[in-house]
């Protein structure tokens, strides 16, 4: 056996002690390096939703992102479970409720609904039989209509209408019917509505909603309904409202999955579905929304505002005024803003003329008046019957006219100022108003009339009465 010196085994032995340790540094570097790969290469996603393959239920269709069940990476088609796909829901998170009344749009439907000329209701309200009391089962509903108009204070009055079918006499329906809109009226002022919202009016049976005779056309007949008369604003209906809220929140969903998507490297944006494209396209376009005759009511005036014209009769209160004319004719216009308020505001054209006859002038001679006038009306009642009281000022020009001489007493002319004071009565019937008022008119600053010796100066203050129709918008 040969025999070796130390440095030959030396030189052997070192080999052998490195090759486990190379092997040992290769195989970790190794590991190093697949882990730092590992580090720097996403999770796959295959279908790009931002859900990442190991936790999505559905790989190959991409999650829609509209807050229900995001994160299983399935899409939701019917979010509400009420058989209306989301695509064509309108409200996806609310179930349809499937009574017959728009069942096709996927919303719940409300017992009642504000239209741009109406509020709506699905159920009747009952009164006692052929009495205006209203049946404690329509309290709820008429807890509802007056939580509703709380909710829109853009419409500021409301026809309650009261219908009846056609038993019984003409008359007697017709005052039944105006009992229970009546009835219906206070009833919604005791639940917090304000007086002046709210007008009320009786047709009887002359707007039928259903023909002939059988019990269920007259139950159809028997009804209050609730019209809107003014708005402040446009406003879209509930229907509009839904349907944008649906669009934008497709809208919105779309774009978070793009985000997603983009997001992920390597990863194509998620198009939106055929259906939702095109919605939104008609949204942008104002397709939809602006040319629906649905969605906006007019804008109507902000007050009760009304225009009336009328005559009547006019004498001077001073017994030497009295001796020297006759009972006259008085005329106006008027302009009347706030009617349906508890405080209205008025501008009015006033004039007079009548026979006057004094030593020294024309008989044929009359007195004309013209004038401007401006007043503060305060309406006791702001239903359909007014009563009310006035207050205001005016300026009013009279002339002696019709007179070839004048060697009287009298000026040919006299510039006065007015504080007028009186009461009046109004009715309304739809838009139609017949006013009734009775004025005194406080005259200052009046020299028509010469003072004779030892009197002092005959004043011109004057009583009128005047019957007025008019239009309200």
């Amino acid at each position: 056996m040969p025999v070796h010196d130390a440095d030959t085994v030396r030189g052997i032995a070192r080999p052998r002690a490195r090759a486990p340790t190379a092997l040992v540094s290769g195989i970790a570097a190794l590991l190093g390096f697949g882990a730092a790969a590992a580090a720097r290469s996403p999770a796959p996603d295959t279908d790009c939703d931002g859900v990442v393959d190991a936790s999505d239920d559905c790989r190959a269709v991409a999650e829609d992102r509209d807050g229900h069940d995001d994160a299983d990476g399935c899409p939701d088609a019917d979010n509400d479970g009420d058989r209306i796909a989301d695509i064509d829901d309108q409200c996806p998170d609310e179930a349809e409720v499937v009574n017959d009344f728009q069942d096709a749009d996927g919303c719940p439907d409300r017992a009642v609904e504000v239209w741009k000329d109406r509020i709506e209701l699905k159920q009747r309200i009952h009164f006692a039989f052929d009495r205006s009391e209203i049946l404690r089962r329509s309290y709820p509903i008429l807890a509802e209509i007056a939580e509703t108009v709380r909710e829109h204070p853009e419409v500021r009055v409301i026809r309650v209408e009261g219908h009846a079918d056609d038993q019984g006499s003409v008359h007697y329906n017709l005052k039944l019917s105006e009992r229970r809109a009546v009835a219906v009226r206070d009833h919604l002022i005791d639940l917090g509505i304000k007086p002046a919202r709210l007008v009320d009016i009786g047709y009887g049976e002359s707007r039928r909603s259903a023909e002939g005779t059988s019990e269920n056309a007259r139950a159809q007949n028997r009804r209050v309904e609730f019209l809107i008369e003014f708005a402040l604003v446009r406003r879209p209906s509930r229907a509009g409202a839904v349907r944008e809220r649906g669009r934008a929140r497709a809208s919105f969903r779309s774009a978070v999955n793009r985000f997603h998507a983009q997001a992920e490297p390597g990863c194509a944006p998620v198009a939106p579905p055929a259906r939702e494209r095109a919605s939104r396209t008609a949204s942008w376009a104002g397709g939809v929304g602006s040319s629906d005759p649905e969605e906006a009511s007019p804008t109507l005036l902000p007050w009760g505002t009304s225009l009336s014209a009328g005559g009547g009769v006019t004498a001077f209160a001073d017994d030497e005024m009295r001796g020297l004319t006759d009972v006259g004719g008085s005329w106006e216009a008027r302009l009347t803003v706030g009617t349906r308020d508890p405080v209205a505001v008025e501008a009015s054209y006033l004039g007079s003329a009548q026979a006057i006859d004094a030593l020294g002038l024309d008989p044929d001679a009359v007195l004309v008046s013209h004038g401007l006038g401006g007043a503060v009306r305060a309406n006791i009642f702001t239903g359909r019957h007014q009563a009310y009281l006035l207050a205001g000022a005016a300026w009013r020009r009279y002339d002696v006219t019709s007179a070839s001489f004048n060697t009287s007493s009298l000026n040919d002319h006299d510039d006065v100022l007015e504080a007028p004071l009186g009461v009046g009565f109004s009715y309304r019937l739809d838009h139609i108003i017949l006013d009734g008022r009775g004025v005194y008119r406080r005259v200052f600053f009046s020299d028509l009339l010469q003072a004779t010796s030892g009197r002092d100066r005959p004043g011109l203050d004057t009583l009128t009465a005047t019957l007025m129709g008019g239009f309200e918008f």
